[in-house]
């Protein structure tokens, strides 16, 4: 082997060294450059490590990662990861290729955790949620998004012009699309199939909420006037990002 030869050996062995040691601090990196994520108490390597997470001033939990080498073989960099907290478990596969990016989920989230996302609409739920195999793919700014939720229904509280009511709605079930390049969630009651909710969010990241008679009716605050149970009464959009 020439001495040029010798020499790129070294600094590849020195490069891979380097990529596999890295200490986990090195991810903030990356991190750094989303608005509200916070990554604390960093252990391990680069490769395989573990930090807490919070978002938005919201602890999410103890993050694990480990990378998956041989995904680089296929130019992508992908890595196992596992979020759990006191009250919540989730865990799947991120990957970023060359043009594209994918993240999938599974696990349980406590209603703790549901009613800290809600909160901020004033509802607060007594049972977890269950997410069966999300899963969310960007492609050249194309989103394509499956997956299946399920909630196992009980009390809830929520307010509404400053009065607290309170409904005890079914265990539903939600499946989520993709429809026309938009991200849909219909979400229906287990015991009768009949739809109560609606959710689309579309390419502009605006999420529109539709609310169904049927709902109405099981959440205390019948829609006036007469229609089929599937009918949506009642719109709310806002902007996401």
């Amino acid at each position: 082997m020439t001495k040029a030869g010798y020499v790129l050996v070294g600094t590849v062995a020195f490069v891979v060294f380097a990529v596999v040691f890295a200490p986990a601090r090195a991810v903030r990196l990356a991190t750094d450059r989303v608005d509200g994520l916070v990554l604390r108490g960093i252990a391990g390597t680069l490769w395989r490590g573990e930090a807490d997470v919070a978002y938005q001033g919201f602890g999410a939990g103890r993050l694990a990662w480990a990378f998956a080498p041989l995904a680089l073989f296929g130019g992508e960099v992908r890595i196992h990861w596992r979020l759990s907290e006191d009250d919540h478990e989730l865990d799947g596969i991120a990957s970023r290729g060359f043009a594209s990016m994918a993240v999938s989920a599974s696990g349980q989230v406590g209603a703790a955790a549901v009613n800290r996302m809600l909160g901020i609409y004033h509802i607060e739920v007594g049972s977890a949620l269950t997410v069966d195999e999300l899963f969310l793919r960007i492609n050249e700014g194309a989103r394509v998004a499956n997956g299946t939720l399920r909630w196992s229904g009980g009390r809830t509280v929520y307010r509404l012009s400053r009065q607290t009511y309170y409904a005890d709605l079914p265990e539903m079930i939600a499946h989520v699309d993709t429809v026309a390049g938009e991200t849909r969630l219909e979400a229906s009651s287990v015991p009768d199939g009949a739809p109560l909710l609606k959710l689309r969010l579309d390419r502009e990241g605006t999420v529109h909420i539709g609310i169904t008679r049927r709902f109405s009716v099981l959440a205390g605050k019948p829609w006036p006037g007469t229609g089929a149970d599937d009918t949506v009464v009642l719109t709310l959009s806002e902007k996401l990002f």
